[in-house]
């Protein structure tokens, strides 16, 4: 198979390289996530085609801002995210598991 598509399913924990702890859920090609970290809280809601996952993320009423985008990640592998693009101020550029 192919490396990439081998993680086919991001289900799970991830570490943000802001310190926030991610909670992943992937259901067929939606990925959805709950953020959490010192100062903020998130969620994620995206659409995954082949490797690349693009969607909406927003803060939520726990969050010390209230901010909202676009944001575009890769699936390196089975352990590694790298956001490509984003609007709004989102801090993570990358998680892992």
């Amino acid at each position: 198979p192919n490396p990439g598509q081998s993680a086919s399913n991001l289900t799970g924990s991830w570490r943000g390289n802001n310190v926030g702890s991610y909670t992943i859920r992937q259901t067929g090609n939606i990925v959805s996530w709950r953020g959490r970290g010192g100062n903020f809280s998130n969620t994620f809601i995206g659409e995954r085609r082949g490797n690349i996952v693009n969607g909406y993320w927003q803060d939520t009423a726990r969050s010390q801002t209230q901010n909202s985008g676009r944001l575009s990640f890769r699936i390196i592998n089975g352990s590694q995210l790298v956001r490509i693009s984003h609007t709004g101020a989102f801090g993570n550029s990358s998680w892992s598991r």
